[in-house]
């Protein structure tokens, strides 16, 4: 069996994020959410949703992105 986990780079100000966020809500899978600022990631823009499996990243999207464009990929 594969792993899929999902990483959200945010920031605490983006409400975008917070829109991002709450689209995983009620989804049973592992969602990670590393904000930005705290860890000092350098980043163009937030949003980003990565998708992993195996550990690997197959898929990155900046901007907010439905929960169905992502769960296409699973």
């Amino acid at each position: 069996m594969i792993l899929v986990k999902i990483q959200v780079l945010f920031a605490g100000w983006c409400s975008v994020c917070d829109d991002q966020k709450r689209e995983f809500d009620g989804l049973s899978l592992k969602v990670e959410y590393v904000d930005v600022d705290k860890r000092k990631i350098p980043v163009n823009a937030v949003p980003v949703v990565i998708v992993k499996k195996g550990g690997k990243e197959v898929k990155r999207f900046v901007g907010f992105t439905p929960k169905e464009k992502i769960l296409e990929l699973l």
